[in-house]
């Protein structure tokens, strides 16, 4: 439950504007921790070990989704 509530607030903190410091060094690392976590995710993927980075709402629904494109690929 605590990694979703962080997870909601990081992204948020990274749409609202910077106007101040304090502000614009948290949404600097809110972004570095964002964009490593899909290098992270496409080295795995060039390992052949694919995740899905979704919000905790959309989960489902990309679970879904990309259950039918491995099907469609035959990894299934």
């Amino acid at each position: 439950m605590k990694s979703k509530i962080a997870l909601v607030l990081l992204y948020k903190l990274i749409k609202e504007n910077a106007e101040d410091i304090q502000t614009i060094y948290h949404k600097t690392i809110a972004e570095k921790f964002v964009y490593e976590k899909r290098l992270i995710v496409k080295e795995l993927e060039r390992n052949s070990i694919y995740g899905i980075l979704t919000k905790p709402k959309n989960l489902t629904v990309n679970v879904i989704n990309k259950y039918r494109e491995f099907k469609a690929k035959g990894f299934i």
